[in-house]
């Protein structure tokens, strides 16, 4: 089966970027949570993307799943443990979890979003640190895509450094900063409880472009029977590099090889289409997203929104989100600089969010 993507509307929204938090409901109300330099806004759609209004009252709202029962959930991004021990003096790092939940979409869209905290164990894990250039700014680990399993079990993919990554990058000369690792954690009471399940990709068993930040803002889908794809950014800070994906056959305890989905790309976001089509979006040099017909095996040639080759600063930020409107119809949220050029211009008024809706045909 092959497939298709014909552009059916592109709508220019407001000045923003990293439009990644999406929310979803049944009945087709969008909310997605933007940037911007006065402190973030949501996006919301009542009529499944067709139009749109800025929420400011609401805040930039987390990226939020769906569970079987109705309800919606999410994770904090990083440990709230952090900076609360001497990173130097701290044998076994500690892994504090913030957990939103809300009873429903209109509670989300209300603010009433409750939160509890769990000390989650997490073997191994090692203090890191990003791309920030700031040697203070370590972190132990952060959360990046996570989906309900067919037992109402929560799998969640993370990233950061365990005490066995010393795959150095160089790059960085004021900090030792070592390449990622991507594991995932396990959720046997829908999320009441995570527990440490499996590594997904490291880099020293899959040792790969040494310019590269290492395997990094997993995200997940899944596929039916036991079968979890994972795909992962891996490119550093002003450099390009391979975006990959792994397969587990037996609901994420084992994963296969990593092997490549496109040359670069930032936080990849999966989602199947009623038709069969699996889209993977991107993005960084330009915005783009990928259909593969056979399970993540192999991957279409990218369908380019946007091809603005600016500096790394100037291009879109890459960080997307999909929804499927109507049966085989993708919308992608996405951000484009509209000023390249304009020193004296904060990046975050030079981005646009843009709202495209393509249908995916088979042929």
């Amino acid at each position: 089966m092959k497939y298709r993507a014909e552009l059916k509307d592109s709508k220019r929204l407001w000045i923003g970027n990293y439009p990644c938090c999406d929310i979803a409901s049944p009945d087709g109300r969008l909310l997605v949570g933007v940037n911007d330099n006065s402190g973030g806004y949501c996006a919301y759609s009542a009529d499944r993307g067709d139009t749109w209004e800025m929420l400011r009252e609401v805040g930039r709202v987390p990226r939020m799943i769906r569970l079987s029962d109705g309800t919606y959930f999410a994770v904090g991004f990083g440990s709230l443990a952090v900076h609360h021990f001497n990173p130097k003096k701290q044998e076994k790092i500690p892994y504090v979890m913030k957990k939103m939940r809300a009873a429903s979409f209109d509670d989300v869209l209300e603010g009433n979003i409750q939160c509890s905290f769990e000390s989650v164990d997490i073997p191994e894990l090692a203090v890191g640190y990003g791309d920030s250039g700031e040697a203070e700014s370590y972190h132990t680990g952060v959360t990046s895509g996570f989906i309900e399993l067919p037992d109402g079990s929560i799998l969640l993919a993370m990233y950061g450094q365990f005490k066995s990554d010393r795959t150095r990058l160089d790059y960085f000369t004021n900090y030792d900063f070592y390449q990622y690792r991507t594991w995932v954690m396990l959720s046997r009471d829908r999320g009441e409880h995570f527990e440490f399940l499996s590594t997904v990709a490291d880099c020293q068993t899959y040792p790969f472009e040494p310019d590269a930040e290492g395997f990094c803002e997993p995200e997940l889908i899944y596929l039916g029977g036991e079968h979890v794809l994972c795909v992962m950014r891996t490119q550093g800070h002003e450099v390009y590099t391979t975006m990959y994906a792994s397969h587990s056959y037996d609901m994420g305890r084992t994963w296969s090889e990593p092997k490549a989905v496109n040359p670069y790309g930032v936080l990849p976001r999966l989602i199947k289409l009623s038709c069969g089509a699996l889209i993977c979006a991107s993005g960084k040099w330009g915005t783009f997203f990928q259909i593969s017909s056979d399970e993540g095996v192999s991957w279409s040639e990218p369908v380019v929104l946007s091809d603005n080759r600016g500096r790394w600063d100037r291009g879109p930020s890459g960080y997307v989100s999909v929804f499927e409107t109507k049966p085989d119809e993708l919308l992608i949220v996405w951000d484009e600089t509209e000023d390249t050029e304009s020193d004296d211009i904060p990046v975050g008024e030079r981005r646009i969010v843009y709202a495209n809706r393509y249908k995916i045909i088979s042929e």
